[in-house]
């Protein structure tokens, strides 16, 4: 929590610039980084208040969606050369306009906190950080008026988003009925150390953003189910543990890098304990973060890649829990420990949702088509993990990445390597997609 609340308080101390309407948001004595500074740190103290909230992948992938979309909104919706996202994400009718003078800065920071509020649990994180921000940029703009116009702004073009928002059906999933696993002898089983309930059954009933329907990037079983030694499928599931208990110090590292398992059990003698980690939205997100500091975008091409890449992701999520409850299938730890080895464990937890297809390696190749479209092939030294203990690594471009992160589920033996090498496949055609509707 002490983290959290440092990145957040550090909000205030950010310069900031004055914007009117119809006039530049960019003052070109600063950097590109200076004028990019705060939609960063809106992402990263939101990555922080994810992790304290503990939402699941897919439902993390939904608020960085929503913010995002927001903060670039409010950025366009004051500058007449940049082009609104409505009509191009699926029901997103046209948004408030203004004539007012507006301050960008404070129209972006209202748009994108009242949004966040909306969709997590801890709202008093995200709103302390509002007023701390708030308070330090009503001394730089003695203006009041043109404040208040521009929080006022902000605010019901996060009015507009929230009801957007709330029109996915994701509240209605909440009071869906509860899933009741299949007795086949293929389908998915809950796996230790808690053996829960499966995640988000219902994920794949939300509206995507982009996609035209949940199952538009279905992927069809490659080998059918087969438990007897010899069979394609068992061989399958014989590799994944011949390489799990091959793996060397590097493989596992590999796997614990991307592990992105917002909660992992730890058990310690009778008392078990959650450590708290990122999701793979957020970890995408963050790469954004240190890749786009590096280049020349204005703001509003940073807000637009950072609404690009989230919305890529959410329907990344969408696609693949379509994938995984259609086909239903089993995890490898629950085929070897019934017919290979009774004590075998993963190197990772077993996630509680059907394994067809990878959903961590169809958002990596969602989040490497996006980035390469809009930064090209750049080399990064990814930190993005290391306020949740996980050492820097350096990485030649997102590709090397996304597919270490595919690489990652196999070394970790929570996956068979048709899904990690299908879910990519979705993956690289979600987000050529993608980069074709959102320019």
């Amino acid at each position: 929590m002490k983290h959290i609340l440092t990145v957040l308080a550090a909000f205030a101390f950010f310069s900031c610039q004055t914007q009117e309407k119809h006039q530049s948001v960019y003052d070109p004595g600063k950097s590109n980084q200076d004028k990019s500074h705060l939609i960063h740190q809106l992402n990263h103290a939101l990555i922080g208040v994810v992790s304290e909230d503990l939402f699941p992948p897919p439902v993390a992938s939904r608020i960085y969606a929503y913010t995002n979309i927001a903060a670039f909104e409010a950025v366009q919706a004051i500058q007449e050369d940049v082009t609104s996202l409505s009509g191009t994400l699926n029901d997103l009718a046209p948004l408030p306009s203004s004539e007012s003078s507006l301050y960008w800065e404070v129209a972006m920071i209202s748009s994108y906190c009242e949004v966040a509020k909306h969709l997590v649990y801890r709202d008093h994180l995200v709103d302390s950080a509002f007023h701390n921000i708030m308070d330090t940029l009503q001394i730089q703009y003695p203006d009041q008026e043109v404040f208040d116009q521009s929080l006022q702004y902000g605010l019901e073009i996060a009015g507009h988003i929230k009801a957007w928002a709330d029109r996915d059906g994701y509240n209605e999933t909440r009071n869906m009925p509860k899933y009741e696993p299949l007795k086949e002898i293929f389908s998915w089983e809950a796996t230790q150390p808690t053996y829960g309930e499966a995640l988000e059954p219902h994920w794949f009933r939300l509206r995507p953003f982009v996609m035209d329907s949940s199952s538009q990037f279905r992927a069809e079983l490659p080998i059918p189910f087969n438990e007897q030694p010899g069979s394609p499928f068992y061989q399958a599931a014989q590799e994944v543990y011949q390489i799990v208990n091959a793996s060397n110090e590097d493989d596992i590292a590999k796997a614990v890098y991307w592990d992105c398992n917002p909660g992992p059990t730890m058990v310690e003698g009778h008392v078990m304990k959650v450590r708290k980690q990122n999701t793979p939205g957020g970890h995408w997100i963050g790469i954004h973060s240190i890749i786009n500091k590096k280049s020349d975008k204005t703001l509003a091409e940073t807000c637009l890649q950072y609404a690009k890449l989230s919305a890529g992701i959410a329907d990344g999520f969408i696609a693949a829990w379509d994938t995984k409850y259609a086909h239903n299938l089993l995890r490898p730890e629950t085929f070897i420990n019934r017919y290979i080895d009774p004590d075998w464990q993963p190197k990772l937890e077993s996630p509680l949702f059907p394994e067809f297809t990878s959903a961590h390696s169809l958002i990596s190749a969602v989040a490497a088509s996006v980035l390469e479209e809009g930064y090209g092939e750049v080399p990064f030294y990814d930190d993005t993990n290391v306020i949740f203990g996980l050492p820097p690594k350096s990485f030649d471009n997102v590709w090397e990445a996304a597919e270490e992160a595919a690489q990652s589920r196999l070394l970790g033996g929570i996956h068979y390597t048709f899904a990690c090498n299908l879910g990519f496949e979705q993956g690289k055609e979600l987000g050529k997609l993608v980069n074709e509707k959102i320019k």
